[in-house]
Protein backbone atom coordinates (compact mmCIF):
# COMPACT_ATOMS: atom_id res chain seq x y z
CA UNK A 1 0.00 0.00 0.00
CA UNK A 2 2.76 2.41 0.88
CA UNK A 3 4.52 1.72 -2.39
CA UNK A 4 1.34 2.21 -4.38
CA UNK A 5 0.52 5.43 -2.52
CA UNK A 6 4.10 6.71 -3.05
CA UNK A 7 3.93 5.88 -6.76
CA UNK A 8 0.61 7.71 -7.04
CA UNK A 9 2.05 10.77 -5.31
CA UNK A 10 5.04 10.81 -7.66
CA UNK A 11 2.80 10.65 -10.73
CA UNK A 12 0.64 13.45 -9.35
CA UNK A 13 3.71 15.63 -8.71
CA UNK A 14 5.06 14.97 -12.21
CA UNK A 15 1.70 15.89 -13.78
CA UNK A 16 1.67 19.08 -11.70
CA UNK A 17 5.18 19.98 -12.86
CA UNK A 18 4.39 19.14 -16.50
CA UNK A 19 1.23 21.22 -16.27
CA UNK A 20 3.21 24.14 -14.92
CA UNK A 21 5.84 23.71 -17.62
CA UNK A 22 3.17 23.84 -20.36
CA UNK A 23 1.63 26.89 -18.69
CA UNK A 24 5.02 28.55 -18.52
CA UNK A 25 5.67 27.66 -22.15
CA UNK A 26 2.50 29.35 -23.38
CA UNK A 27 3.01 32.53 -21.35
CA UNK A 28 6.68 32.93 -22.19
CA UNK A 29 6.02 32.78 -25.95
CA UNK A 30 3.81 35.88 -25.82
CA UNK A 31 5.24 39.36 -26.44
CA UNK A 32 6.67 40.81 -23.28
CA UNK A 33 4.22 43.11 -21.60
CA UNK A 34 5.51 46.62 -20.98
CA UNK A 35 4.13 49.30 -18.73
CA UNK A 36 2.06 52.15 -20.18
CA UNK A 37 4.86 54.63 -19.45
CA UNK A 38 7.34 52.50 -21.36
CA UNK A 39 4.89 52.19 -24.25
CA UNK A 40 4.51 55.97 -24.43
CA UNK A 41 8.24 56.65 -24.11
CA UNK A 42 9.03 54.17 -26.87
CA UNK A 43 7.01 56.27 -29.31
CA UNK A 44 8.50 59.51 -27.99
CA UNK A 45 12.04 58.15 -28.34
CA UNK A 46 13.54 59.89 -31.39
CA UNK A 47 16.71 57.80 -31.20
CA UNK A 48 15.06 54.39 -31.24
CA UNK A 49 16.60 51.88 -33.59
CA UNK A 50 14.78 49.61 -35.97
CA UNK A 51 16.81 46.43 -36.41
CA UNK A 52 17.04 45.22 -39.97
CA UNK A 53 18.90 42.30 -41.47
CA UNK A 54 22.12 43.01 -43.29
CA UNK A 55 21.89 42.15 -46.93
CA UNK A 56 22.83 43.47 -50.36
CA UNK A 57 20.66 46.19 -51.86
CA UNK A 58 18.50 45.32 -54.84
CA UNK A 59 19.36 47.22 -58.02
CA UNK A 60 17.71 46.87 -61.40
CA UNK A 61 18.37 48.37 -64.81
CA UNK A 62 15.32 50.58 -64.45
CA UNK A 63 16.45 52.07 -61.11
CA UNK A 64 20.01 52.51 -62.41
CA UNK A 65 18.74 54.42 -65.47
CA UNK A 66 16.47 56.54 -63.28
CA UNK A 67 19.37 57.37 -60.95
CA UNK A 68 21.63 58.46 -63.82
CA UNK A 69 18.83 60.54 -65.32
CA UNK A 70 17.95 62.22 -61.98
CA UNK A 71 21.55 63.11 -61.12
CA UNK A 72 22.32 64.31 -64.68
CA UNK A 73 19.15 66.40 -64.84
CA UNK A 74 19.84 67.99 -61.46
CA UNK A 75 23.46 68.72 -62.36
CA UNK A 76 22.49 70.24 -65.73
CA UNK A 77 19.78 72.32 -64.11
CA UNK A 78 22.24 73.49 -61.46
CA UNK A 79 24.76 74.64 -64.10
CA UNK A 80 22.02 76.41 -66.07
CA UNK A 81 20.68 78.18 -62.98
CA UNK A 82 24.16 79.29 -61.89
CA UNK A 83 24.87 80.81 -65.32
CA UNK A 84 21.47 82.50 -65.31
CA UNK A 85 22.04 83.81 -61.80
CA UNK A 86 25.43 85.30 -62.64
CA UNK A 87 24.88 86.54 -66.19
CA UNK A 88 21.18 86.76 -67.02
CA UNK A 89 19.48 87.42 -63.70
CA UNK A 90 16.45 89.49 -64.68
CA UNK A 91 14.92 91.47 -61.80
CA UNK A 92 11.35 91.24 -60.65
CA UNK A 93 10.19 94.84 -60.48
CA UNK A 94 7.64 96.22 -58.06
CA UNK A 95 6.91 99.86 -57.42
CA UNK A 96 4.84 102.10 -55.21
CA UNK A 97 4.48 105.79 -54.48
CA UNK A 98 5.37 107.52 -51.25
CA UNK A 99 5.31 111.18 -50.21
CA UNK A 100 8.52 113.15 -50.53
CA UNK A 101 10.00 114.26 -47.25
CA UNK A 102 8.82 117.86 -46.81
CA UNK A 103 12.15 118.81 -45.22
CA UNK A 104 14.27 117.50 -48.10
CA UNK A 105 15.85 120.17 -50.27
CA UNK A 106 17.23 119.11 -53.64
CA UNK A 107 19.41 120.78 -56.24
CA UNK A 108 17.43 121.97 -59.21
CA UNK A 109 18.73 120.71 -62.57
CA UNK A 110 20.98 123.06 -64.51
CA UNK A 111 19.29 125.18 -67.15
CA UNK A 112 20.25 127.87 -69.65
CA UNK A 113 18.22 130.15 -71.90
CA UNK A 114 18.37 132.84 -74.55
CA UNK A 115 16.40 134.63 -77.23
CA UNK A 116 17.30 133.65 -80.81
CA UNK A 117 16.29 135.33 -84.03
CA UNK A 118 16.73 134.56 -87.71
CA UNK A 119 15.30 132.07 -90.17
CA UNK A 120 17.01 129.15 -88.39
CA UNK A 121 17.15 130.82 -84.97
CA UNK A 122 20.91 131.01 -85.35
CA UNK A 123 21.51 134.49 -83.87
CA UNK A 124 21.70 135.01 -80.12
CA UNK A 125 20.03 138.27 -79.14
CA UNK A 126 20.63 140.01 -75.82
CA UNK A 127 19.68 143.72 -75.52
CA UNK A 128 18.06 144.97 -72.33
CA UNK A 129 16.60 148.03 -74.09
CA UNK A 130 14.02 145.62 -75.57
CA UNK A 131 13.45 143.38 -72.56
CA UNK A 132 15.37 142.00 -69.62
CA UNK A 133 15.62 138.63 -67.91
CA UNK A 134 14.82 137.96 -64.33
CA UNK A 135 15.83 134.80 -62.44
CA UNK A 136 14.62 134.24 -58.90
CA UNK A 137 14.52 131.58 -56.24
CA UNK A 138 10.90 131.47 -55.16
CA UNK A 139 10.65 130.81 -51.43
CA UNK A 140 7.66 130.19 -49.19
CA UNK A 141 8.72 129.72 -45.58
CA UNK A 142 7.35 130.28 -42.10
CA UNK A 143 8.15 133.49 -40.29
CA UNK A 144 8.51 133.91 -36.55
CA UNK A 145 4.75 134.13 -36.10
CA UNK A 146 4.23 130.80 -37.87
CA UNK A 147 2.70 132.38 -40.98
CA UNK A 148 3.92 131.35 -44.40
CA UNK A 149 5.50 134.24 -46.30
CA UNK A 150 6.31 134.22 -50.00
CA UNK A 151 9.31 135.94 -51.55
CA UNK A 152 11.38 135.91 -54.74
CA UNK A 153 15.14 136.11 -54.23
CA UNK A 154 16.70 137.52 -57.39
CA UNK A 155 19.70 135.63 -58.76
CA UNK A 156 22.65 136.85 -60.79
CA UNK A 157 22.68 136.06 -64.51
CA UNK A 158 25.92 135.19 -66.31
CA UNK A 159 26.88 134.35 -69.87
CA UNK A 160 27.70 130.68 -70.24
CA UNK A 161 28.46 127.85 -72.61
CA UNK A 162 27.11 124.75 -70.81
CA UNK A 163 29.28 121.63 -71.01
CA UNK A 164 26.24 119.35 -70.79
CA UNK A 165 25.16 120.46 -74.28
CA UNK A 166 26.66 118.47 -77.14
CA UNK A 167 27.33 121.65 -79.10
CA UNK A 168 28.82 125.10 -78.53
CA UNK A 169 26.21 127.76 -77.87
CA UNK A 170 26.29 131.05 -75.98
CA UNK A 171 23.45 131.29 -73.46
CA UNK A 172 22.41 132.89 -70.19
CA UNK A 173 22.70 130.86 -66.95
CA UNK A 174 22.08 131.49 -63.27
CA UNK A 175 25.37 132.22 -61.54
CA UNK A 176 24.62 129.87 -58.63
CA UNK A 177 22.79 126.61 -58.20
CA UNK A 178 19.13 126.84 -57.29
CA UNK A 179 17.10 124.66 -54.96
CA UNK A 180 13.76 122.91 -55.12
CA UNK A 181 11.57 121.73 -52.24
CA UNK A 182 8.04 120.33 -52.22
CA UNK A 183 5.26 121.33 -54.58
CA UNK A 184 3.95 124.87 -54.98
CA UNK A 185 1.02 124.54 -52.56
CA UNK A 186 -0.21 126.98 -49.96
CA UNK A 187 0.82 126.47 -46.34
CA UNK A 188 3.85 124.43 -47.31
CA UNK A 189 7.56 125.05 -47.28
CA UNK A 190 8.38 125.63 -50.94
CA UNK A 191 11.46 126.39 -52.99
CA UNK A 192 11.66 126.47 -56.78
CA UNK A 193 13.43 128.49 -59.50
CA UNK A 194 11.62 130.77 -61.91
CA UNK A 195 12.66 132.63 -65.07
CA UNK A 196 10.83 135.67 -66.39
CA UNK A 197 11.02 138.03 -69.35
CA UNK A 198 10.10 141.57 -68.32
CA UNK A 199 9.67 144.77 -70.24
CA UNK A 200 12.54 147.23 -70.41
CA UNK A 201 13.42 148.91 -67.09
CA UNK A 202 12.99 152.61 -67.99
CA UNK A 203 14.45 153.89 -64.72
CA UNK A 204 17.57 151.80 -65.14
CA UNK A 205 18.03 152.78 -68.82
CA UNK A 206 17.54 156.43 -67.93
CA UNK A 207 20.36 156.28 -65.40
CA UNK A 208 22.53 154.54 -68.00
CA UNK A 209 21.75 157.21 -70.57
CA UNK A 210 19.75 154.86 -72.75
CA UNK A 211 16.16 154.70 -73.86
CA UNK A 212 13.84 151.73 -73.97
CA UNK A 213 12.53 150.57 -77.33
CA UNK A 214 8.96 151.24 -78.30
CA UNK A 215 6.23 148.64 -78.06
CA UNK A 216 6.19 148.32 -81.85
CA UNK A 217 9.92 147.61 -81.95
CA UNK A 218 9.58 145.02 -79.21
CA UNK A 219 6.65 143.38 -80.98
CA UNK A 220 8.64 143.23 -84.22
CA UNK A 221 11.61 141.65 -82.44
CA UNK A 222 9.50 138.98 -80.74
CA UNK A 223 7.96 138.08 -84.12
CA UNK A 224 11.42 137.35 -85.54
CA UNK A 225 12.51 134.76 -83.00
CA UNK A 226 11.84 132.36 -80.17
CA UNK A 227 12.82 132.10 -76.55
CA UNK A 228 14.75 128.82 -76.07
CA UNK A 229 15.05 127.14 -72.69
CA UNK A 230 17.54 124.27 -72.26
CA UNK A 231 17.30 122.02 -69.19
CA UNK A 232 19.81 119.35 -68.27
CA UNK A 233 18.24 115.88 -68.16
CA UNK A 234 19.78 113.37 -65.79
CA UNK A 235 20.78 110.00 -67.25
CA UNK A 236 18.41 107.21 -66.29
CA UNK A 237 19.02 103.65 -65.23
CA UNK A 238 17.26 100.90 -67.14
CA UNK A 239 15.60 98.88 -64.39
CA UNK A 240 15.71 95.67 -66.47
CA UNK A 241 19.27 95.80 -67.82
CA UNK A 242 20.78 98.16 -65.17
CA UNK A 243 22.44 100.12 -67.96
CA UNK A 244 22.73 103.89 -67.56
CA UNK A 245 21.95 106.40 -70.27
CA UNK A 246 24.11 109.49 -70.65
CA UNK A 247 23.03 112.87 -69.43
CA UNK A 248 21.15 114.81 -72.09
CA UNK A 249 18.90 117.82 -72.26
CA UNK A 250 15.43 118.94 -73.20
CA UNK A 251 14.69 122.18 -75.00
CA UNK A 252 11.49 124.23 -74.96
CA UNK A 253 10.63 126.88 -77.56
CA UNK A 254 8.35 129.71 -76.53
CA UNK A 255 6.73 132.34 -78.68
CA UNK A 256 6.73 135.67 -76.82
CA UNK A 257 4.28 138.51 -77.39
CA UNK A 258 3.68 141.84 -75.67
CA UNK A 259 -0.07 141.29 -75.45
CA UNK A 260 -0.31 137.81 -73.91
CA UNK A 261 1.94 136.42 -71.24
CA UNK A 262 3.21 132.93 -72.08
CA UNK A 263 3.41 130.88 -68.87
CA UNK A 264 5.11 127.48 -68.73
CA UNK A 265 5.67 125.06 -65.89
CA UNK A 266 7.83 121.93 -65.85
CA UNK A 267 7.08 119.29 -63.26
CA UNK A 268 10.06 117.40 -61.92
CA UNK A 269 9.47 113.93 -60.49
CA UNK A 270 11.75 111.74 -58.42
CA UNK A 271 12.27 108.04 -58.08
CA UNK A 272 14.24 105.83 -55.74
CA UNK A 273 15.81 102.66 -57.16
CA UNK A 274 16.44 99.88 -54.67
CA UNK A 275 18.49 96.90 -55.86
CA UNK A 276 18.16 93.97 -53.51
CA UNK A 277 21.14 91.58 -53.13
CA UNK A 278 21.38 88.25 -54.93
CA UNK A 279 24.22 86.99 -52.65
CA UNK A 280 26.31 86.10 -55.68
CA UNK A 281 27.48 89.46 -57.01
CA UNK A 282 25.74 91.81 -54.56
CA UNK A 283 25.61 91.20 -50.82
CA UNK A 284 23.91 94.43 -49.75
CA UNK A 285 21.11 96.65 -50.96
CA UNK A 286 22.05 99.36 -53.45
CA UNK A 287 20.00 102.53 -53.34
CA UNK A 288 20.05 105.45 -55.77
CA UNK A 289 17.86 108.47 -56.53
CA UNK A 290 17.02 109.92 -59.92
CA UNK A 291 14.96 112.82 -61.21
CA UNK A 292 13.05 113.05 -64.44
CA UNK A 293 10.63 115.42 -66.16
CA UNK A 294 7.10 114.21 -65.72
CA UNK A 295 4.85 116.88 -67.25
CA UNK A 296 4.88 120.27 -68.87
CA UNK A 297 2.04 122.77 -68.68
CA UNK A 298 1.59 125.96 -70.66
CA UNK A 299 -1.08 128.64 -70.90
CA UNK A 300 -1.52 132.32 -71.85
CA UNK A 301 -2.53 135.29 -69.72
CA UNK A 302 -3.25 138.82 -70.78
CA UNK A 303 -0.19 140.99 -70.15
CA UNK A 304 -0.67 143.58 -67.44
CA UNK A 305 1.60 145.76 -65.39
CA UNK A 306 3.07 143.85 -62.46
CA UNK A 307 0.72 143.99 -59.49
CA UNK A 308 1.38 140.65 -57.74
CA UNK A 309 1.97 141.30 -54.02
CA UNK A 310 5.09 139.12 -53.82
CA UNK A 311 8.06 140.42 -51.93
CA UNK A 312 11.15 140.59 -54.16
CA UNK A 313 14.59 140.44 -52.62
CA UNK A 314 18.10 140.72 -53.95
CA UNK A 315 20.36 137.78 -53.33
CA UNK A 316 22.63 138.47 -50.34
CA UNK A 317 25.68 140.48 -51.42
CA UNK A 318 24.42 141.10 -54.98
CA UNK A 319 24.18 144.45 -56.77
CA UNK A 320 22.52 145.85 -59.85
CA UNK A 321 24.15 144.15 -62.82
CA UNK A 322 25.55 147.23 -64.54
CA UNK A 323 28.77 148.97 -63.58
CA UNK A 324 27.71 152.44 -64.82
CA UNK A 325 24.46 152.24 -62.95
CA UNK A 326 26.26 151.08 -59.80
CA UNK A 327 28.86 153.84 -59.91
CA UNK A 328 26.18 156.54 -59.64
CA UNK A 329 25.06 155.16 -56.24
CA UNK A 330 26.66 155.68 -52.88
CA UNK A 331 28.45 152.41 -52.04
CA UNK A 332 27.58 152.69 -48.34
CA UNK A 333 23.89 152.14 -49.04
CA UNK A 334 24.37 149.94 -52.12
CA UNK A 335 22.25 147.02 -50.92
CA UNK A 336 19.45 149.21 -49.60
CA UNK A 337 19.30 151.31 -52.73
CA UNK A 338 19.42 148.25 -54.98
CA UNK A 339 16.48 146.80 -53.07
CA UNK A 340 14.51 150.01 -53.45
CA UNK A 341 15.28 150.26 -57.17
CA UNK A 342 14.24 146.62 -57.59
CA UNK A 343 10.86 147.25 -55.97
CA UNK A 344 10.29 150.44 -57.98
CA UNK A 345 11.29 148.76 -61.24
CA UNK A 346 8.89 145.86 -60.78
CA UNK A 347 6.07 148.20 -60.00
CA UNK A 348 6.18 149.57 -63.55
CA UNK A 349 7.44 146.58 -65.62
CA UNK A 350 5.28 144.28 -67.68
CA UNK A 351 5.78 140.51 -67.62
CA UNK A 352 5.86 138.85 -71.05
CA UNK A 353 6.94 135.37 -70.07
CA UNK A 354 7.28 133.18 -67.01
CA UNK A 355 8.67 129.68 -66.55
CA UNK A 356 8.99 127.79 -63.28
CA UNK A 357 10.35 124.42 -62.29
CA UNK A 358 8.10 122.66 -59.80
CA UNK A 359 8.17 119.29 -58.11
CA UNK A 360 5.47 116.65 -57.64
CA UNK A 361 4.52 115.75 -54.08
CA UNK A 362 5.07 111.97 -54.41
CA UNK A 363 8.11 110.00 -55.42
CA UNK A 364 8.20 106.58 -57.02
CA UNK A 365 10.00 103.76 -55.22
CA UNK A 366 11.13 100.94 -57.52
CA UNK A 367 12.26 97.67 -55.97
CA UNK A 368 14.41 95.33 -58.04
CA UNK A 369 14.30 91.84 -56.59
CA UNK A 370 16.63 89.25 -58.07
CA UNK A 371 16.82 85.50 -57.83
CA UNK A 372 19.19 84.76 -54.97
CA UNK A 373 21.49 81.86 -54.13
CA UNK A 374 19.07 80.60 -51.43
CA UNK A 375 16.29 80.76 -54.03
CA UNK A 376 18.44 78.67 -56.38
CA UNK A 377 19.06 75.92 -53.83
CA UNK A 378 15.44 76.00 -52.75
CA UNK A 379 14.35 75.54 -56.37
CA UNK A 380 16.83 72.71 -56.96
CA UNK A 381 15.76 71.08 -53.71
CA UNK A 382 12.14 71.18 -54.81
CA UNK A 383 12.99 69.70 -58.21
CA UNK A 384 15.05 66.96 -56.56
CA UNK A 385 12.21 66.11 -54.15
CA UNK A 386 9.81 65.92 -57.08
CA UNK A 387 12.06 63.64 -59.16
CA UNK A 388 13.04 61.56 -56.15
CA UNK A 389 9.42 61.01 -55.16
CA UNK A 390 8.45 60.06 -58.70
CA UNK A 391 11.31 57.58 -59.10
CA UNK A 392 10.67 56.10 -55.66
CA UNK A 393 7.15 55.24 -56.78
CA UNK A 394 8.39 53.85 -60.08
CA UNK A 395 11.62 52.10 -59.13
CA UNK A 396 11.83 51.32 -55.41
CA UNK A 397 8.45 49.62 -55.43
CA UNK A 398 9.49 47.62 -58.48
CA UNK A 399 12.77 46.57 -56.83
CA UNK A 400 10.91 45.56 -53.66
CA UNK A 401 8.37 43.46 -55.55
CA UNK A 402 11.13 41.76 -57.49
CA UNK A 403 13.08 40.96 -54.33
CA UNK A 404 10.10 39.58 -52.40
CA UNK A 405 9.03 37.56 -55.41
CA UNK A 406 12.42 35.82 -55.42
CA UNK A 407 12.65 35.48 -51.61
CA UNK A 408 9.18 34.82 -50.35
CA UNK A 409 10.38 34.07 -46.81
CA UNK A 410 11.27 37.79 -46.53
CA UNK A 411 7.72 38.79 -47.30
CA UNK A 412 6.87 38.97 -43.61
CA UNK A 413 10.14 39.26 -41.78
CA UNK A 414 8.59 40.08 -38.38
CA UNK A 415 6.46 36.92 -38.43
CA UNK A 416 9.51 34.91 -39.47
CA UNK A 417 11.53 36.25 -36.54
CA UNK A 418 8.69 35.57 -34.08
CA UNK A 419 8.38 32.01 -35.31
CA UNK A 420 12.12 31.55 -35.02
CA UNK A 421 12.14 32.91 -31.46
CA UNK A 422 9.20 30.67 -30.58
CA UNK A 423 10.96 27.64 -31.98
CA UNK A 424 14.09 28.45 -30.00
CA UNK A 425 12.05 28.79 -26.85
CA UNK A 426 10.35 25.44 -27.40
CA UNK A 427 13.69 23.76 -27.92
CA UNK A 428 14.98 25.26 -24.66
CA UNK A 429 11.89 24.13 -22.74
CA UNK A 430 12.17 20.61 -24.19
CA UNK A 431 15.74 20.46 -23.07
CA UNK A 432 14.73 21.48 -19.53
CA UNK A 433 11.93 18.88 -19.54
CA UNK A 434 14.41 16.17 -20.51
CA UNK A 435 16.69 17.22 -17.68
CA UNK A 436 13.75 17.31 -15.25
CA UNK A 437 12.88 13.71 -16.07
CA UNK A 438 16.30 12.69 -14.80
CA UNK A 439 15.74 14.39 -11.43
CA UNK A 440 14.20 12.21 -8.68
CA UNK A 441 10.67 13.07 -7.65
CA UNK A 442 11.71 13.58 -4.01
CA UNK A 443 13.99 16.49 -4.99
CA UNK A 444 11.38 18.13 -7.26
CA UNK A 445 8.63 17.79 -4.59
CA UNK A 446 10.93 19.23 -1.95
CA UNK A 447 11.61 22.34 -4.10
CA UNK A 448 7.93 22.80 -4.88
CA UNK A 449 6.96 22.56 -1.18
CA UNK A 450 9.67 25.10 -0.32
CA UNK A 451 8.26 27.61 -2.83
CA UNK A 452 4.55 26.78 -2.40
CA UNK A 453 3.84 30.30 -1.09
CA UNK A 454 4.54 31.59 -4.62
CA UNK A 455 1.73 31.93 -7.14
CA UNK A 456 3.52 29.78 -9.66
CA UNK A 457 6.86 28.47 -10.71
CA UNK A 458 8.61 30.50 -13.36
CA UNK A 459 10.71 29.04 -16.08
CA UNK A 460 13.89 30.16 -14.38
CA UNK A 461 12.73 28.23 -11.25
CA UNK A 462 12.73 25.04 -13.26
CA UNK A 463 16.19 25.86 -14.50
CA UNK A 464 17.16 26.44 -10.89
CA UNK A 465 15.90 22.94 -9.93
CA UNK A 466 18.11 21.44 -12.60
CA UNK A 467 21.05 23.61 -11.54
CA UNK A 468 20.72 22.74 -7.84
CA UNK A 469 20.36 19.03 -8.61
CA UNK A 470 23.48 19.14 -10.76
CA UNK A 471 25.39 20.89 -7.98
CA UNK A 472 24.15 18.31 -5.48
CA UNK A 473 25.38 15.49 -7.68
CA UNK A 474 28.75 17.15 -8.04
CA UNK A 475 29.05 17.54 -4.27
CA UNK A 476 28.04 13.92 -3.71
CA UNK A 477 30.61 12.76 -6.22
CA UNK A 478 33.27 14.86 -4.52
CA UNK A 479 32.34 13.38 -1.13
CA UNK A 480 32.60 9.89 -2.53
CA UNK A 481 36.02 10.66 -3.89
CA UNK A 482 37.09 11.99 -0.53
Amino acid sequence: MDLQQSSANEKQAEQQINFKICKIDNSELNISKKTKVWFFLSYADIFRYLPVPKTNEVSTLQSQSASIFAVSALLGLFIYEIITLLLFNQPRITQHDQPIDINSIYDAPDFAFGFFIGDSLQTFFNDDTYFEYYIAQYSQQKDQSGTYQSAEIQQQIAMCNPDWLNFQLQLNCPSSSLKIQNQDIQNEQVLFPTVKILSCNEQKQKVLGKQCKTSQQVRSLFAQGRFLLFIKKQGQQNVKTNEYSDDSYVVYQFFVTIKYENIGETLLARKILQQNPDFARRFSQKKSEESYFQNFYQHLNKVNVQSTPIKRLLMQGSQINDSLFSESIDMQDQQTINQRILEQSFSSQKQYFQWSLNQVSNQKVINQTYKTVPDLFSFLGGIWDLMYGAFVLLCVKRNANKFYAQKKSWGNFDLFMKEKAKQKRIEEINKINIQLELIPSEFKNQYIQTNENQKGIKFYDLKKIVSQFQKKNINNNNNKIL
